[in-house]
């Protein structure tokens, strides 16, 4: 979990994925394309709710 939170920018330095954050789902126009692995906080889940952003993933 430190890995995870004193990673800068988009990934987790522990699992090398793309981490999707609050800030990347408030910016956001209503949808966001996640790419192969993401990995998206509780946090941006919960914003995504809050706000009516659709997250959509895509197939490997």
């Amino acid at each position: 979990l430190a890995a995870a939170l004193a990673s800068p920018g988009g990934f987790n330095a522990a699992t090398n994925r793309p981490l999707i954050t609050a800030e990347e789902i408030e910016s956001a126009d209503g949808e966001l394309t996640l790419p192969p692995g993401a990995i998206v906080t509780p946090l941006a889940l919960d914003r995504a709710r809050e706000l009516g952003v659709t997250l959509r993933r895509v197939p490997h």
